[in-house]
């Protein structure tokens, strides 16, 4: 190898081999460049999280709009939930009523006058004009009726009569006013429906009403899903609310007539039966009527029983003489009105 071959190695290698201050220079310029991949990269991260969150909050809207998509209420629906309310309150109203009643005769009578015996016989034994063999007597009586009030206010505790009470007293209160929404609601419900039939050309409603080639103006967003008031989830949350405040328990004697009487008002549904009534009545709530009807009378038979509100009569014997009113009647209701 020549001397000039020899010096262009080395001028080569030199040339591959950077100095010491271009290297610190590379490595220093390396390493800004990687934190700023790495800046860029978590602000990428950041981005992309902040994006993903705000999909989530989107998605999550998204179900909340489709969880609080609510159920349309119209009048046949209301007129359905009214008459579940009403009969739930006919039995916490005879519940209320039969358990105040026993807690008023069994309990707070005797207690009252077994008092205010006690406290004259008292009196009475601090007289002088008795002897001491009668005082004696009286304050044993006065004794022994002060262990009788204990025991009585023992067993007031125990049989808790007044506390159900007042729990289905609160109960038939709240289940009052629900109905009493529900009447008014069905009835706005009812007017609605009616205009969009007219406006539609029902011949038979326009007949009845005297509407000829007149559209009736109607707000489409009362009584639909907008309104509150007529959400199925409004009345379904009311009552379970109204129901969830007693937690006493109706007397099976009447729970079981209500279903004795719902039971076979059912069993008489029949396709004979219902095209009977709609022939006579000429409208399709009918057996809404019905069924309000016989929990009007079971009610009636209830309260009008000989030892009503101490005792209960037999559901079995109630439900059959509210059936055989019922069917009464129904028979009589063709010739009610003179004709």
């Amino acid at each position: 190898m020549t001397n000039e071959e020899e010096v262009n190695m080395i001028s080569e290698n030199t040339t591959l081999i950077p100095s010491t201050s271009e290297t610190a220079e590379s490595s220093i310029g390396k390493i800004a460049s990687l934190d700023n991949i790495d800046a860029c990269a978590h602000k990428s991260n950041d981005s992309g999280e902040s994006e993903r969150g705000k999909d989530s909050i989107k998605n999550n809207a998204k179900n909340g709009e489709k969880k609080t998509k609510v159920v349309k209420l119209d009048a046949k629906s209301a007129r359905r939930l009214k008459q579940e309310v009403q009969m739930k309150m006919m039995m916490h109203q005879l519940a209320k009523n039969f358990l105040s009643a026993r807690q008023f005769w069994f309990f707070t009578v005797p207690q009252a006058i077994l008092t205010m015996l006690s406290s004259i016989l008292a009196f009475v034994a601090t007289s002088d004009l008795l002897d001491n063999k009668t005082k004696v007597v009286i304050n044993c009586i006065v004794g022994s009726t002060s262990g009788v009030v204990v025991f009585l206010q023992t067993m007031s505790g125990v049989c808790g009569y007044g506390t159900r009470a007042a729990m289905h007293d609160s109960v038939a209160v709240a289940l009052r006013d629900l109905r009493d929404h529900l009447i008014l609601l069905s009835q706005k419900l009812n007017v609605i429906e009616t205009r969009k039939r007219i406006n539609n050309g029902s011949p038979t409603l326009e007949a009845f009403f005297g509407v000829n080639d007149t559209k009736i103006e109607v707000d489409e967003g009362v009584g639909e899903n907008e309104d509150n008031t007529s959400n199925f989830e409004d009345i379904q949350t009311r009552f379970k609310q109204s129901l969830s405040g007693c937690k006493a328990t109706v007397p099976s004697e009447i729970s079981e007539a209500f279903q004795g009487v719902q039971s076979d008002l059912n069993l008489t549904g029949t396709w004979k039966a219902i095209e009977c009534m709609y022939g006579k009545y000429q409208h399709s709530h009918i057996f809404e009527y019905v069924h309000l009807k016989a929990f009007d009378i079971l009610s009636g038979e209830i309260t009008n029983s000989r030892f009503f509100p101490i005792c209960l009569p037999n559901s079995s014997e109630v439900v059959e003489v509210t059936m055989n009113r019922l069917k009464k009647k129904v028979e009589e209701a063709e010739h009610y009105w003179p004709v």
